[in-house]
């Protein structure tokens, strides 16, 4: 089912599957409830009974950009007003690269909310000056053309395992589904967010079990992201997949395992 949420900053599109234990999900940037996350709800469909949540964040899917600068204060004010609308007190949080680093912030700001937290490459913030430099590559590329940002990400955001499996039809079929599927504007915006987060000091609040997923292979948010958000996190359980920054797309099975193996526990 797919509903449009009124929040107070604007409606938000928000997929809803399923029946059962609430379960949050939280896209990364320039992907969308459905690039991110349909593979791992397929997989997660025969193995739960979740109630899976998953909105669109301004700028992606038909949620609306916003006229303000995204700020992890206003993306909160529309994910606390989607759960109110639909009568959720506690809910489980996951996720995957800028919408990890959503959740943390949420979990630890809003503790009486949430049960649990899962970083799939997440991180704390963007100081590092490698990170920035993907960022400002990222937006240079879509000032040049949306194909060459698409070659980019995917070399960025897949593992070299996965991506050395295709062939070139393949890998032509991956770049433009990327070029296609794309909000760029709202792309842009959500970039904007990524060299400003910081979610250091929400972590120091945060006592809910967490669960941090990082990829051997990940270029994008590399294993030392998760290495410091585990240290910062002293009881949360660190796991390192054979995979780049998009498990959840590269191993889905695997990923869904050790999400219900994790939210069971709890």
């Amino acid at each position: 089912m797919k509903k449009d949420i009124n929040t107070p900053y604007g409606t938000v599109e928000t997929y809803i599957d399923g029946e059962g234990t609430p379960i949050l999900f939280i896209h990364g940037t320039g992907g969308n409830a459905m690039s991110n996350w349909s593979e791992l709800i397929k997989a997660l469909k025969p193995k739960t009974d979740w109630l899976c949540i998953r909105p669109n964040l301004p700028g992606s899917g038909r949620t609306p950009k916003l006229k303000e600068d995204l700020s992890l204060e206003i993306i909160s004010t529309q994910i606390l007003a989607i759960l109110d609308e639909l009568k959720i007190e506690k809910i489980h949080i996951i996720g995957f690269s800028l919408g990890a680093s959503i959740a943390l912030y949420l979990t630890g700001t809003y503790p009486e909310r949430f049960l649990s937290a899962t970083s799939i490459g997440g991180f704390i913030n963007a100081k590092a000056a490698r990170t920035q430099l993907m960022f400002h590559l990222w937006q240079d590329a879509i000032a040049v053309n949306y194909k060459l940002a698409s070659q980019i990400l995917c070399l960025d955001f897949f593992g070299s395992t996965f991506l050395m499996k295709l062939d070139n039809k393949e890998l032509d079929v991956l770049v433009k589904g990327t070029e296609i599927g794309t909000n760029w504007d709202g792309m842009l915006e959500q970039i904007k967010l990524d060299l400003s987060i910081d979610v250091e000091s929400a972590l120091n609040n945060i006592t809910q079990p967490v669960l941090i997923l990082t990829g051997a292979e990940d270029q994008m948010v590399p294993y030392e992201n998760a290495n410091e958000l585990y240290h910062h996190l002293p009881q949360s359980k660190l796991i390192e997949m054979n995979t780049g920054h998009a498990s959840v797309l590269e191993q889905p099975e695997e990923v869904a395992n050790l999400l219900v193996d994790f939210i069971k526990s709890k």
